[in-house]
């Protein structure tokens, strides 16, 4: 049965305009001939789509989830009601003809640049996608972005939010990082502004109640995905390298927690400030501690997290000069998973693959939106882009959904933003928010360097499960 979100009408079934829309349990968003409203499928006689099913055939689209329910008259007026509360048309706020600015902060030199580039590339072509959407349904208003350069500095971040807000931009998509998201954070909120990041994800900015929605699970997730790993692969002793702020010191200290709940001990590690240049002492530092540990207890017990950004390149340059450092197993986070700085670089794509480096990344929804935003960047780019590009199409639709909704008012948007997260299906798939604005529990693709190349290894699955496609390291 679906429900018209303008009229309230019923429908047994859909009109054969629309039934060409229809893919298994789904439904798109599309105009009703009757009344050009939009249809809300109500499910309560229809069994719960998977993950895999549950996807628009537009971006930006809501769709309902299953439930059962003893009375369909009663689901009927709870559906109906939502639909009728949330519909979006085009807010009153929202002049004929206006052109609505979002501001994007997005790392384009710095530490994080090579990943910037790929999300500028991704929120861009989520823009675009997203202006398609309303000229389709005669909406009269298109969103636009201006674009600032976070140089990967916190203080830089912060220079940039100060500037969008006097030229009267309160909605942000960005920054990336944890450490500038917290820079940014208290000038936002005091002063009305709404953050939408693909990509931060420290524990410690998991607020309820503020302006900022991150399109990422925590380290509360990754932490103990990534200690599971490690002990799946018989690593008994691991030693971090981590970057040494906001997002490598939390992320160090939920990786540790986790492993040596797991059974496994934690040497001291290595900790880094964020722009050092050489690595030189580190690695030779890094190098004894490797070499006293691995006759101790055997190099195939002993396993490095690395911890850090782009700086990955010049660290691994540094320690394919210690063949300690390459008769051990190493490891690493989100932040380098499906990079293309490791693999363009020929001495740090041999030492990942000498010591089969192996990454974990957000595992995106296996769906049409997917693979459309997959086949744009590697056009656009020329590789094959990492997880966090899904995320940044997601974050733009969600948010350009919300300003249809509720319109410029940051207020306004910041409630909005998780009732259009609800309904929202994506690139990610099947998405919802915590109560902190932040993505909830899904599952890691588990990713590796292998002669020259990223590949899909296998799935980490949420609660402890690790399942492989084929073995992580041969040793070859």
């Amino acid at each position: 049965m679906y429900a018209c979100f303008m009229c309230s009408s019923l429908y047994t079934s859909p009109t054969p305009s629309l039934s060409r829309a229809f893919t298994s349990s789904t439904i798109s968003l599309l105009s009703m001939p009757a009344c050009d409203g939009r249809v809300f499928k109500i499910v309560s006689l229809c069994p719960k789509p998977t993950r895999r099913d549950k996807f628009a055939t537009i971006p930006g689209l809501f769709m309902a989830r299953s439930r059962q329910y003893a009375l369909i008259a009663v689901v009927i007026v709870i559906v109906v009601s939502l639909a009728l509360s949330i519909a979006p048309d085009y807010s009153p706020d929202v002049k004929t003809g206006q052109t609505i600015q979002i501001g994007a902060i997005v790392p384009l030199s710095g530490d994080l640049s090579s990943l910037g580039e790929d999300i500028l590339v991704a929120s861009r072509f989520a823009l675009d996608e997203f202006n398609s959407y309303l000229a389709e349904k005669d909406t009269p208003w298109r969103l636009d972005m201006t674009v600032e350069d976070s140089t990967t500095s916190p203080v830089t971040a912060l220079e940039k939010m100060t500037s969008l807000k006097a030229r009267g931009i309160n909605l942000v998509f960005g920054p990336l990082s944890s450490a500038e998201i917290r820079h940014v954070k208290g000038y936002a909120d005091s002063n009305n502004m709404v953050i939408v990041s693909c990509c931060s994800n420290a524990p410690s900015l998991a607020i309820p109640g503020d302006g900022i929605f991150r399109m990422n699970m925590d380290h509360s997730h990754l932490g103990p995905a990534l200690a599971h790993l490690m002990r799946h692969e018989g690593i008994d002793v691991m030693i971090p390298v981590w970057r040494g702020d906001t997002w490598g010191d939390g992320l160090r200290d939920y990786i540790t927690e986790s492993f040596e709940e797991l059974g496994g001990s934690v040497d001291e590690g290595i900790r880094y400030v964020p722009d050092t240049p050489d690595f030189s002492a580190a690695v030779s530092i890094l190098a004894e501690r490797v070499r006293l540990l691995a006759d101790e207890m055997g190099s195939e017990k002993v396993g490095v997290i690395f911890i850090g950004f782009d700086e990955a390149t010049i660290f691994f340059q540094t320690a394919s000069d210690y063949e300690s450092l390459e008769k051990i197993r190493w490891f690493g986070t989100n932040a380098n998973a499906g990079r293309s700085h490791l693999i363009d670089d020929p001495v740090a794509s041999e030492f990942a693959h000498s010591v089969g480096y192996t990454a974990m990344q957000i595992a995106a929804g296996d769906n049409p939106i997917y693979e459309k935003i997959r086949n744009h960047a590697l056009e656009k780019l020329g590789r094959t882009p990492p997880a966090y590009v899904y995320s940044a199409y997601d974050s733009i639709s969600v948010l350009g959904l919300a300003i249809e909704s509720a319109g410029v008012d940051p207020g306004m948007v910041k409630d909005a933003i998780p009732k259009v997260a609800d309904r929202y299906v994506g690139a990610l798939g099947d998405i919802k928010l915590n109560e902190a604005g932040d993505l909830t529990g899904s599952d890691y693709e588990v990713i590796g360097i292998r002669d020259g190349a990223w590949i899909v290894l296998g799935t980490y699955v949420e609660g402890g499960a690790v399942i492989l496609d084929d073995p992580l390291f041969d040793g070859t």
